[in-house]
């Protein structure tokens, strides 16, 4: 561990959206470009409370998730930008940034919140509860990897996924995390989190 990297959080704030956070601190990010929502809000606070992550709010989606390539093309394609965003329209407005970044080949993470998994939508309607759309429809083509994450496999598909980011060619990777799962409370210390980096 690097001396001027800061210590992960308290452990009365760690739960899988903390965790998500502090992996993609771990692997370099030093800004997180957000828009909050109720959908992610506890991304939104595992952001604006890591003590290594600079929080930078924009006025749209499509903004966060073009920061987010920009950032990763300023750091020579080594370091992942990573966007946060909340579901429904947050993850719609995201979809152009991230082609612009699957065609340059810039390494960028977006957490995105989602529903709660009860309420994600099992009967093939167009639309079911507050803000949730067919994520994984609308957003594989423009990413490397999507993944809708679960409570018990959470640590191998965070790793899996920002590890994709910059496998073979680089590219953007979407990583969903639906309500309940965001505030599940887990144990973790920071050399869990390093080692997985």
């Amino acid at each position: 561990m690097s001396p001027s990297r800061p210590p992960i959080r308290p452990a009365a704030e760690r739960n899988i959206a903390s965790y998500a956070v502090d992996l993609a601190a771990a692997l370099g990010a030093r800004a997180a470009f957000t828009l909050t929502g109720g959908m992610a809000m506890y991304l939104n606070r595992a952001v604006s409370t890591h003590p290594g992550l600079t929080a930078v709010y924009n006025q749209h989606e499509q903004a966060c998730a073009g920061a987010a390539e920009g950032y990763a093309k300023a750091a020579d394609y080594r370091v992942a930008g990573l966007a946060v965003v909340t579901a429904g329209p947050g993850v719609t407005n995201t979809i152009t940034s991230l082609c612009s970044a699957y065609g340059d080949s810039a390494p960028v993470i977006v957490l995105a919140g989602q529903v709660k998994t009860a309420d994600i939508d099992s009967f093939g309607t167009r639309t079911h509860g507050a803000q949730e759309v067919r994520s994984r429809d609308l957003v594989s083509p423009c990413v490397k990897r999507f993944v809708r994450v679960t409570a018990e496999g959470f640590r191998d598909e965070l790793v899996e996924t920002f590890a994709e980011a910059f496998t073979g060619r680089p590219g953007p990777v979407f990583v969903e995390l639906p309500l309940d799962v965001q505030n599940l409370v887990i144990d973790y210390v920071a050399e869990d989190v390093l080692a997985a980096a």
